[in-house]
């Protein structure tokens, strides 16, 4: 058994955060390989799930506790400056690839000029 190391996740993996203040979710995509596990690093700890043979995407992690605040009480996450879930990370394991990918991005209305 040999150590992997996580290489930055192909455009193949997304996701996006639904919910607002105190209830959300991270809905993690894929468009064709899917992937064997997925994990959820947060502030408090990891989620794990393997994803089933016939699973089609998208997979839920629900969030709870500290992992499940917002700074907004919006339905729908605008990917604002705010960055709630900065510094949280999912990982996804592929035909014998480690990949990641940070909770990080903002929407290009935010970004300063754009």
């Amino acid at each position: 058994m040999s150590l992997l190391e996580a290489k930055p996740a192909p455009e193949e993996f997304s996701y996006q955060i639904v919910g607002g203040f105190n209830n959300n979710a991270v809905v993690v995509h894929w468009r064709e390989q899917k992937p064997a596990w997925i994990a959820l690093k947060t502030f408090v700890g990891m989620y794990f799930k393997i994803v089933p043979e016939k699973k089609r995407s998208p997979v839920i992690f629900a969030l709870a506790d500290e992992d499940a605040y917002a700074y907004c009480g919006r339905k729908v996450c605008r990917k604002c400056l705010y960055g709630c879930k900065k510094g949280c990370e999912l990982y996804f394991y592929l035909e014998d690839n480690l990949f990641i990918m940070a909770l990080d991005q903002i929407d290009p209305y935010f970004q300063v000029g754009k």
